[in-house]
């Protein structure tokens, strides 16, 4: 239903970008990163200064994503994502894209994180508003090894602090929220920050089914789902890996990239489970 309307709308006026976002959410949620690569690419000219610019570019950087085609995700994110982090969503899309490269083992680059991280800690850092934007705040702030950066580490447990005293304020739904789901969620992507990847399970997967009251789309969500994912196959806990991707696949059943990683994980199981860790490699 939201295909066929948004296809009328687009029959109306081509230059609709809420037509145009509607349509990304459908292919998002079939996993068809190629449709959604040609769909996007060839109506660019139709919604790139457009209010969505910014935010279709990433869904277009995800299809990218999903494909494997790196170059191009951080293509896009270069010639147009950058210059978005002057703005809220802006923000959460740079720092939900980098995170998203990072846990998978795909260094976005220091210099891009650092631009997004001046950003957040100028305005943000200490101003508690929603919890949604609290956790890329984090993102921002624990990607890497963050260990190995004592002035992101101090700034990450000063973003927890604040966080703390916050949920514990009891004065919106938004303090609620970030009691039962925001805090450990922090903790958690500062843990993977830190490799603490088992510790990252243990906080984030018994609230996996509650990360919906954090706000945003199902398919901003899924970075918090490919978070545990990543923690699962680092920790070398497979078969839970297993169980993800697919309950995930359930949901992206055209996705390349989960039936990539879904392949590469059934085959580690098959290995000799005493020889250590098992190194997945998303793409070659």
């Amino acid at each position: 239903r939201a295909e066929e309307l948004a296809r009328k709308a687009l029959d109306l006026q081509k230059k609709t970008p809420w037509a145009y976002h509607a349509l990304s959410h459908v292919i998002e949620e079939e996993g068809d990163a190629a449709c959604g690569v040609e769909f996007l690419t060839s109506s660019r000219e139709s919604w790139k200064d457009s209010l969505y610019g910014g935010h279709l570019t990433w869904h277009l950087a995800l299809y990218h994503l999903d494909l494997g085609n790196i170059e191009a995700v951080l293509a896009e994110y270069d010639s147009v994502l950058c210059d978005k982090v002057v703005s809220y969503l802006g923000l959460v899309d740079a720092a939900s894209l980098l995170w998203r490269l990072d846990v998978m083992g795909l260094d976005p680059g220091e210099e891009r994180w650092q631009k997004v991280v001046d950003a957040f800690t100028r305005c943000h850092l200490d101003h508690r508003a929603l919890t949604w934007f609290d956790a890329h705040v984090m993102m921002s702030l624990a990607h890497g090894k963050v260990t190995e950066s004592a002035a992101r580490l101090v700034l990450a447990e000063r973003l927890l602090k604040s966080i703390s005293e916050y949920a514990k304020n009891n004065t919106s739904t938004d303090c609620k929220v970030a009691d039962v789901v925001g805090v450990p969620v922090c903790n958690a992507l500062l843990a993977f920050g830190k490799e603490q990847y088992s510790e990252v399970i243990s906080l984030m997967l018994p609230l996996k089914y509650d990360l919906v009251k954090l706000g945003g789309s199902w398919a901003q969500r899924q970075v918090f789902s490919v978070t545990l994912i990543h923690a699962a196959i680092r920790s070398n806990q497979l078969p839970l890996a297993l169980a993800l991707i697919a309950e995930l696949k359930g949901r992206k059943p055209k996705s390349r990239k989960l039936a990539r990683l879904l392949d590469e994980v059934k085959a580690s199981l098959g290995d000799d489970m005493q020889q250590g860790p098992i190194r997945i490699v998303t793409f070659p």
